[in-house]
């Protein structure tokens, strides 16, 4: 019990730190916004639900909902960056994100059949559909490693101030250095010529 209200008090920090953020940057509320609130809201849902009477079914839709915010959220946030190569990455991501949303339709209408939905049994201890959500959410994951593992497809680029900068604060050091080496040098060769 201690370790899940952590759990839910480090997301719901980090959600509320995120909005308000956002918030201040933009100065507006946002969809990114509205998901993080929704999926606290679902988050905790999840918990009363669980730790109450146990509904399979509305149990299955706060957390397929809960995984389809999270998904829709992250896509909102990469698909929206506001870079140069901004266009690109989201055409990099549209066989992903298109291919996602069927498959999560596709598994909610299947969810209402007996033999798939969120009904246990005798003969189905485990609903198909808890499972092709539980692969959904590892789906999803996966994916954003591989993109972040590949940069985005970003090509990032050092600032030509920043370089520029950088180079120009070295050279000041090494004259620097070099400067007060002359100067001990001078000082040590004064000193041998005057014994």
């Amino acid at each position: 019990m201690c370790i899940l209200a952590l759990k839910l008090g480090v997301i719901t920090y980090l959600s509320v730190k995120a909005f308000t953020l956002r918030q201040k940057k933009y100065k507006t509320v946002d969809l990114v916004q509205i998901l993080l609130i929704t999926n606290i809201i679902i988050l905790y849902a999840v918990v009363i639900v669980d730790m109450t009477k146990q509904y399979i079914l509305l149990f299955f839709a706060l957390i397929y909902l809960a995984s389809y915010v999270n998904f829709l959220g992250y896509n909102v946030l990469i698909r929206n960056i506001d870079v140069e190569d901004g266009e690109q990455l989201k055409k990099s991501t549209n066989v992903f994100f298109i291919t996602m949303n069927i498959i999560y339709a596709v598994n909610a209408l299947c969810a209402i059949n007996a033999w798939y939905g969120p009904w246990c049994n005798q003969g189905n201890i485990y609903p198909p559909c808890m499972a092709t959500a539980n692969c959904l959410v590892w789906a999803n994951f996966g994916y954003h490693l591989y993109l972040h593992h590949n940069n985005y497809f970003l090509k990032w680029k050092r600032q030509p101030a920043l370089t520029t900068q950088s180079t120009s604060q070295e050279s000041l050091i090494v004259e620097e250095v070099e400067a007060e080496a002359k100067k001990e040098m001078s000082v040590e060769d004064r000193r041998k010529d005057l014994f």
